[in-house]
Formats: structure tokens, sequence, C-alpha cells
């Protein structure tokens, strides 16, 4: 790592200085929930919105006020993680934590959703879906919770009523859910049926949250269908093979820009100051406006090498690769580099903290400066899975949570006190 003096336009930080790398790796471990009862509790207030990495633009930002400790006397702490008779046992989890009023969502691969109390852990609620499969992240809106699953979306009310308001019967449903304007979007798509040729079984859907109203565009053309949808300046956009669609909330098809390159499944896809970026597969990224200006598809500056994980806010775009991660300027400038042996996932951040997700670790970066940061890691051995590894993280209003593959989940709150003897 550089310990060069190097200033980022974040406002209201200080310079970076130049010192000492300050590195705190930290095991976790099975806390009890009556632990540290005397610390006081940070002030929440219930969300109406959450959304897949953060918001609709898909960029992992989060808005809140959770901040990077700014004295030596307090650092993270494992404010609880759930003991091994209260894991999800046998359940996988590919999909992002939600928040949903006071408690965290969980949806597993079993076709289990799980209310969880933000506070302490507990279980609040399990609504299980036999037969269905959770691998996508849903959202929140208006007050209710928009789960899919292979093939339908559940509207899942706070006391655990639900509905099934979509069902596909010959598609599957391609990506997450995200929402703007009253409307839920996702896409759609039968990958058994000529999965590149096909120009057929690739759809657009807006479902209105009130009327429950549905919407279908066809998608005619051929290729590989990008599993996000985002939103950015009032319009959807979607990218199939080498085409950016921008889809307006009638679900009409505003235009298409051609890219230049063909795009893959899991592209890199993100809004950004209302411009839209995306990776080739040289792993170049490109952008273009998102009101689609004349200019068309412009590149960026930034190449890296390995696969890419993006989160940004204001100008500032913080790349992971397959050996560590990178924070560039919207331009293209290289302002910090982060050497690693491992793949870091860049899996979300607010104006304050940096979060990285490497396997079995997860690391907060302090963005005020670079050298401070706290890693904790999933014990071996014991009752935790020795294969587990960290699949979700989120910023919250006094708190971090983080959850595995085998669905353990880890509350971090910034408040521990370092005692000085």
């Amino acid at each position: 790592m550089t310990n060069e003096k190097i200033v980022i336009s974040f406002d209201g930080d200080d310079e970076l200085k130049s010192d000492t790398e300050k590195i705190t790796v930290n095991t976790i471990a099975e806390v009890k929930n009556e632990e540290n009862q005397s610390q006081p509790e940070p002030v929440f207030i219930p969300r109406r919105f959450s959304h897949y990495r953060g918001n609709p633009s898909l960029n992992g930002f989060y808005d809140c006020g959770i901040s990077f400790p700014q004295s030596s006397d307090n650092c993270f702490r494992v404010k609880y993680s759930f003991a091994a008779g209260r894991t999800f046992s046998g359940e996988g989890f590919l999909n992002s934590i939600l928040e949903y009023g006071e408690n965290l969502v969980l949806s597993s691969l079993n076709g289990n959703i799980y209310f969880v109390d933000r506070n302490d852990g507990s279980i609040k609620k399990r609504i299980s879906f036999p037969g269905e499969s959770f691998e996508k992240t849903g959202v929140v809106a208006d007050g209710n919770l928009y789960q899919n699953s292979l093939k339908k979306i559940f509207k899942i009310s706070a006391e655990g009523d639900y509905s099934v308001i979509y069902e596909t019967l010959e598609s599957y449903i391609w990506s997450g859910l995200n929402y703007c304007n009253g409307k839920i979007s996702f896409l759609t798509f039968n990958p058994d049926k000529n999965f590149l040729e096909s120009d057929k079984e690739k759809k657009f859907v807006l479902i209105d949250t009130d009327s429950n109203d549905c919407i279908t565009t066809n998608l005619q053309k051929k290729g590989i269908l990008c599993d996000k949808v985002v939103v950015a300046a009032g319009n959807h956009f979607v990218i199939l093979g080498d085409t950016l669609f921008s889809i307006n909330d009638n679900g009409v098809i505003r235009c298409q820009v051609p890219l230049g390159f063909n795009a893959g499944f899991n592209t890199l896809f993100f809004s950004l100051r209302n411009h839209l970026y995306f990776n080739s597969p040289d792993n170049e990224l490109y952008f273009t406006e998102a009101h689609l200006s004349p200019g068309g598809v412009r590149y960026s500056g930034i190449k890296t090498s390995g696969v890419m994980y993006a989160v940004a806010f204001d100008d500032n775009i913080f790349i992971g690769t397959g050996s560590g991660w990178s924070l560039y300027k919207s331009g293209g400038q290289l302002i910090y580099s982060f050497d690693d042996i491992c793949e870091s996932v860049t899996e979300c951040l607010n104006s304050s903290i940096l979060v990285i997700l490497k396997k079995e670790k997860i690391t907060f970066h302090n963005l005020a400066k670079f050298y401070e940061a706290d890693t904790f890691l999933i014990p071996a051995g014991g009752n935790i899975d020795v294969n587990d590894y960290f699949v979700s993280s989120i910023l919250s209003d006094g708190g971090i949570f983080a959850l595995t593959r085998y669905g353990k989940i880890f509350a971090f709150s910034n408040d521990k006190m370092n005692l000085k003897l």
C-alpha cells in the first residue's frame, strides 16, 4: 500500500495524512446480546425504502449516518452475531440484506424469508414458501416488502401477510427488483430457449404498486441479457447484448444506444450523477449520459485487470479486482490503490466508510484516512462452517450488518471504547 499524501474531495474531509498503516484485525466471536448493554443505542428512524445496492442507481451508496470512529478512544465492535443454535441450519443465501422498519430481511435459497430484529438479532418472523427459491434481491417500497423468487413476486406486509402479485410460467425472473415513481421494474428471460439466439424470450416488466397492473415490454434483440435494471433520470435502463435500452415509466423504449461491445450476464452496471457506467469484456469502464445525449458511449479512462466490482458516490468510483481495490475519479484519474492477495469486493459505502468483502473477511476503511481500517474474520473451526464466506453487507444508521453464505448474520457498531490502562 502506498503512504503518499493524497487528497480526496469528500466534503468536510481533511487531507489524508502520511502515516504508518493502522489496520486492526479482529476475530468475530459469538457475542451474547446482553453484553455492552451500557452502550447507548443509536437513533434509528425506520426507512420506507430499501434497495439492492443501496439505491435505484445500484452504485452501492447508503445514505446513512454511521461514521468511522474519529478518535483513538473508539473503534468498531461486534454488537451481536448468531450463535450456532440460532443460525439457519442447512440454508443458503445469495442475495442482499434489506431493511424493513425495525427488521432486517433475509431471503434464502430454501424459500424462507426471515424478519430479524436489527437491535438484538432475534428472529421476529419466518415466512416459508415451499418450492420457492430466493436468489435475487427484492425491494422495500411504500411500506411493503416485494420479494421475487424464480417465477413469482410476493407482496408482504409488516405483519407477514402476503399475496402473489406476479407469476411467470415459462420464463424466469432474471434480475433483482428496482423501484421508481410507484413502479417496480425487473427482467424476465427463459435461458432454456436458445440462450444467445432467441430474440423473443427477453422482457422488461413494470408493476404498479398501487393497482398491481403489469406492463410488459419485449426486448427483441439477440444476445446475453445483463441481470440488472438501473434507474436514473426517471427512466429504467437495461443492457442486452451490445445495446443499452432506455425505457420510460409507461414501458415504452425511448431509445437504443450501441455500446460497441457485447456485454455479459453480470456486467458491471450502475449510475452516478446521472451518468451510466458499464464495463467491457476487457474491463474498460465506459459511460454515457442517462438522458442519452448524441455524444453516445465514451471511455472513462479507467481500466483494471480481473473481475470488477464497483461502488461510487459524488465523483469517486471504488473498483475491486482479484488483487485489491482502487479509487478513481469519474474522469479516470487514479487516486489510491490497495494491493491484496485475494479478491476484494467493494460491497457498499457511505460518505465515511468503505466496506470490503474478502471471502471470510470484512474490512471497514476510513474514507478520510485510508490507512485506518478495521478487519473482522469469521472464526474457523467449532460450530462455524470453515467454507463460509460473506455475501452481503449494508450500512445503516448506527450499524453495519453482514450476512454469510450459510446464514450467519453479524451486526457491527462504532461505539467500542478502547480502554487505556
